[in-house]
């Protein structure tokens, strides 16, 4: 509710003697306001960012997908991607026709690289002979019916097509093995097959699925492929905007299994996957209890251990300190903004602490000058004041602004009105229930109650 002040200054034209004390008060007010001073957040800044100290913890196809989103998100990290997916697609894959794509990308900015023919021909080669060895070993397996070979041949051949970056052929050959699994183990490792394989290909609503029917799974001991699993689900969640699940995913994996998970993300990640999801989606208290505080807490206090920052940022969340947060946040943006499964997402994320942070704020004050608040959450008067009356206008915020003063004043709830409406309420349903019961026990007093016959 904005009150607004310009009708009493029309008023007040009328009368001279109360537009000078108008004119005092406004002097007043502009000298207070002179000693405000608002300091704004620079903006992000890629040129600060370090890509190898980022890529440090990556291994593998985890690795080079990040080196390619990176070159086609940030023109000015282009070049020294494309060199280092170069390198790692020839040191540790077979895909020979992504590294002529990368080449062709990298040759339209730079001229002082030379393609590799011979490490293309020599690859293709031993690849199409392996390819016919895996197809001939199938079919002599399928003639003799020997499901566990014919199992594990289809595994082979989807490992192959991975390695060549034919994701859809390898989900096919994945598949087929499902019919061939004949223990607990073989099913458990065909489900985190096709879970990861849709994870590549970003179908993660099949990442789940699969997820799920690998949980149901009965005597299922592998730790290192339930990790795994647990770290796609929740990444999957994550990717799906899916925040409350994603974090409540992220606080349950034991960070002891974490060196069987590198390969998908590093244990840094899963930190602040998990730390800005639950920001995103908990209260305050669930956040004190999952996250820091609570016996719940102890798996994924652990992880905040590797990356202090996000223990500071959860920290200084909960003890109000929105200035510091905000910073934090500001600080690794670039960081998130370049991150594969973080950047659709990021300014929700941000949007919803931001959100989060100003009502706490708000609601601990009865008023509160909008011009200090400006300050604390780095902007300007004008755009905190936009914020809350969008809060306000949604409910979430019980206020009204001055806005010629700049002052906000809250409604606050009372108590002891809550916890009699909350009695009376018990009483009321408690009384409903009993003459409920009541009415049942008179029907079947006076055999007025139908009984159903079994057939």
């Amino acid at each position: 509710i904005l009150l607004n002040n310009n009708n009493n200054n029309l008023n007040n034209n009328n009368n001279e003697n109360n537009n000078a004390n108008a004119n005092n008060s406004n002097n007043a007010n502009n000298a207070n306001n002179a000693n405000i001073t608002i300091t704004l957040p620079e903006s992000v800044n890629y040129a600060d960012f370090n890509i190898d100290q980022y890529l440090a913890n990556y291994s593998g196809v985890s690795k080079i997908n990040r080196l390619i989103y990176i070159s086609e998100n940030e023109n000015r990290l282009k070049n020294a991607a494309l060199e280092r997916a170069i390198f790692e697609i020839k040191s540790k894959t077979n895909n020979t026709s992504l590294y002529q794509q990368l080449f062709t990308k990298l040759s339209n900015s730079t001229t002082n690289n030379t393609l590799d023919q011979t490490w293309i021909d020599i690859t293709d080669r031993r690849c199409i002979t392996t390819l016919d060895k895996l197809e001939n070993e199938l079919a002599v397996h399928k003639i003799n019916l020997l499901k566990e070979n014919i199992r594990a041949t289809h595994s082979e051949i989807g490992d192959y097509y991975y390695s060549r970056g034919d994701l859809e052929n390898s989900l096919k050959a994945y598949a087929r093995s499902r019919d061939f699994c004949v223990n607990p183990q073989h099913n458990l490792l065909m489900c985190y097959n096709v879970a990861r394989v849709n994870f590549e290909l970003r179908t993660f609503n099949q990442t789940i699925n699969f997820v799920s029917k690998a949980e149901q799974i009965a005597d299922a001991k592998d730790k290192s492929i339930i990790t795994k699993l647990a770290v796609l689900d929740a990444i999957s969640h994550l990717a799906l905007r899916k925040f409350t699940l994603a974090a409540d995913k992220f606080v349950k994996i034991p960070i002891e299994n974490s060196s069987l998970f590198t390969e998908i993300v590093s244990i840094n990640e899963v930190c602040v996957y998990g730390t800005l999801s639950a920001l995103a989606a908990y209260d305050r208290l669930q956040i004190k209890r999952k996250l820091l505080e609570g016996e719940a807490s102890k798996n994924f206090r652990n992880f905040l251990e590797q990356v202090p920052d996000m223990l500071e940022l959860i920290t200084c969340f909960c003890d109000s300190k929105y200035s510091r947060c905000l910073d934090i946040l500001n600080k690794y943006k670039p960081e998130f903004a370049l991150d594969l499964y973080l950047r659709e997402h990021i300014e929700s994320i941000y949007q919803s602490i931001r959100t989060k942070s100003i009502v706490q704020y708000c609601s601990t004050f009865n008023a509160l000058d909008i011009r200090k608040m400006a300050i604390i959450f780095q902007t300007t008067p004008e755009n905190i004041e936009k914020e809350i009356v969008d809060q306000i206008s949604k409910n979430v915020i019980r206020a009204r602004i001055d806005s010629h003063a700049k002052i906000l004043y809250t409604f606050n709830e009372d108590g002891r009105n809550l916890m009699y409406q909350s009695t009376l309420k018990t009483g009321e349903n408690f009384e409903r229930e009993t003459n409920g019961l009541l009415l049942r026990m008179n029907l079947v007093m006076q055999n007025l109650s139908i009984k159903i016959e079994k057939s």
